[in-house]
Formats: structure tokens, C-alpha cells, sequence
């Protein structure tokens, strides 16, 4: 049966949500990474963790933000888990080796992971640390690393637990739905040199390509790996309140500043549907993508194409060769 398609409209005014958060059920001995943890929804998505005993790992690119956040975590009410700092840029490839090495002399498995970082409507001049345009290098191809050199980690924990798969959550968006027509061109991958269509700046067609990235991701990941007892999915979280929206320039930004804040949700709510993709009903089913708050919905129709998968895959995997160790 193909997934429900939600339009616009409910995405940005979704109904209640009809599972509560109280119903994760107890993480203690769990092993769970969120990348970009230290604001936003992903500072959200660790705090509702550690409500609930999990061991966490806060990853991210600064330190000293990364322990503060942690330092704020520790002072919540009703914190019982407990979390860590590990240093990760998503937009260098050495970085994620290192990271991912760091986290292997650490753990044995990782149970969950949260591919929450990432960037929004930044300068499309600005440059990763192996050169690609910030969007598609962080959020596409460096999440794709990301997940690629944990793929051992997360393969052991579903090994030890064949009742309780382990899970992969890619933060994506609505608006990978501004991304170009063959959804995946590895000719242009940020997108900016396909014409665009009226009202798309090209920070949010780089923007929607690099999204549109990581549903790739989930659905590519989930052929290959998901016999390992492993299911990835990915999430509209909604339109959030967040750091990430500072960088919107011209008609976004404008909106962002006016008609806009009556659509922005607050971080807490933002984490809801992640945190539904990774302990759910509905988290059990490999590929799908959510919406706000915690409903299974259609992708724009290149997201189902293998062969779209498969062109991204193999674009990362050459990216890869090139750079990487």
C-alpha cells in the first residue's frame, strides 16, 4: 500500500499528537549518538533521552558549545540517563573517521542513531573542509559518512538484541521537495546550476537537494543493511525555532520574520517526531518518512526510485575514495 500523501497545510498545522512520549519505554544500557545535540531539536531529542536512562552521546563540532550544552542537560528535572561529549564535524571527512574511531575504543554497539546535524539556508559559497557546498557536503554526503562508519557499531547492537533492531533517524525536511527533477543530478549535486523555479533562492534549492539527500540515504541504507537487523527512516521534524533558520535571506527570510512565526513549532515539539521514528508504532517500518507529529507520509515520487537511491549512494561512495582515508 503506498504511504498517505499530507499536504502542506497539515504539515505546518498538524493535529495533537496521538502517542506521548511518555510511552519510550526504558533505555537504561542503551547506546544512542545524536549528532547536532548540542541546540535545537536535537538538544530536545537528548534531553527526552535522558528522561529515560539512556547512555548518550552529545556529537558535535565545538566543544566548548558541546559541554555546555551538557553542563544545562545535567540540571533538567527528571534526568536519569546519562550523557557525554564527542567531538564530530559532519563537513570534514577526516572528522567523521576520527569520530567514528573515537566511538568504537568507546562502545561495542550504538542502539540508536540520530542524524540531527546539519545546516539550513547557508551562503552557497561557503565550502566544506574538502570543498563541496556546504548543504550537500554536510548534510548529504557527511551524514551519509557518518552513518557508513558507524554501520559496524549498529550492526553489533542488532545482532544482541534481534527483538529490538537498532535504528538510524535522518533528520530531513518538507522542503526536500525544492530539490531538482531527477531529485539526485551527481552533474550538479548541490543543485545550483539546474534551473530553478520561481520563489527557490539557491541557498534552498542546495537546501532541499542536501534533504532530499538524506531520504535517499535512509531508503539506500535500509536495502542494504536493513537484513542486519537495523531500520532507517527519516523525519520532517516541522518548521522549528531553531539557530538553523538564521542563516534565511531574501523571501525566506523575509517570511521567517513575519508571516512565519505563526507556523514556527518550539524545539521540544520539534524533537516529537524524531523521537516517534526511533521508539514508535510505526518506527519499524524501514524506509518510511515521517511527519510532524509522528505520521507516515509520501515523499515526492523520486525518493522511491532505486535508481535515484542508487545514484546517490555510488556518488558518495566516489566522494569518498577521494577523500577520505
Amino acid at each position: 500500500m503506498p504511504e498517505p500523501k499530507i499536504n502542506s497545510i497539515s504539515q505546518m498545522f498538524p493535529p495533537k499528537p496521538k502517542w506521548p512520549l511518555t510511552n519510550i519505554p526504558d533505555l537504561s544500557g542503551r547506546v544512542i549518538v545524536v549528532t547536532g545535540g548540542n541546540s535545537g531539536i536535537g538538544y530536545e531529542t537528548v534531553a527526552e533521552l535522558l528522561r529515560h536512562k539512556a547512555k548518550v552521546y552529545l556529537a558535535t563540532r565545538s566543544k566548548e558549545r558541546g559541554e555546555k550544552a551538557i553542563a544545562e542537560l545535567r540540571k533538567l528535572p527528571n534526568v536519569t540517563g546519562t550523557v557525554e561529549f564527542i567531538q564530530l564535524d559532519v563537513g570534514d571527512l577526516r572528522s567523521i573517521e576520527k569520530f567514528a574511531k573515537e566511538m568504537k575504543s568507546r562502545e561495542k554497539q550504538i542502539d540508536v542513531l540520530f542524524n540531527n546535524a546539519g545546516v539550513m539556508l547557508e551562503d552557497v559559497t561557503s565550502k566544506t573542509a574538502q570543498g563541496y557546498e556546504s548543504h550537500i557536503g554536510i548534510n548529504g554526503l557527511g551524514t551519509h559518512y557518518v552513518t557508513l562508519q558507524l554501520l559496524p557499531l549498529l550492526k553489533a547492537a542488532g545482532a544482541a538484541h534481534p527483538n529490538e533492531p537498532a535504528r538510524v533517524v535522518f533528520t530531513s525536511s518538507y522542503l526536500h521537495n525544492t530539490t531538482v527533477p531527477k531529485g539526485f543530478d551527481p552533474e550538479d549535486p548541490s543543485g545550483l546550476n539546474t534551473r530553478r523555479p520561481f520563489g527557490v533562492t539557491p541557498a534552498l534549492r542546495c537546501y532541499g537537494v542536501s534533504k532530499f539527500c538524506n531520504i535517499l540515504s535512509s531508503r539506500v541504507f535500509q536495502r542494504k543493511y536493513g537484513g542486519d537487523n537495523i531500520v532507517f527512516t527519516s523525519v520532517h521534524p516541522g518548521v522549528v525555532r531553531t539557530k538553523l533558520l538564521d542563516g534565511a535571506d531574501g523571501m525566506f527570510g523575509a517570511l521567517k520574520d513575519n508571516l512565519m512565526s505563526i507556523m514556527l513549532i518550539d524545539p521540544e515539539k520539534g524533537a516529537y517526531t524524531q523521537l516517534y521514528a526511533a521508539f514508535g508504532p510505526d518506527g519499524l517500518v524501514g524506509g518510511a518518512y515521517f511527519v510532524p507529529y509522528g505520521r507516515r507520509c509520501a515523499t515526492i515520487k523520486q525518493g522511491d526510485d532505486t535508481q535515484v537511491q542508487d545514484t546517490f549512494d555510488r556518488w558518495c561512495e566516489e566522494q569518498i575514495a577521494k577523500h577520505a582515508a
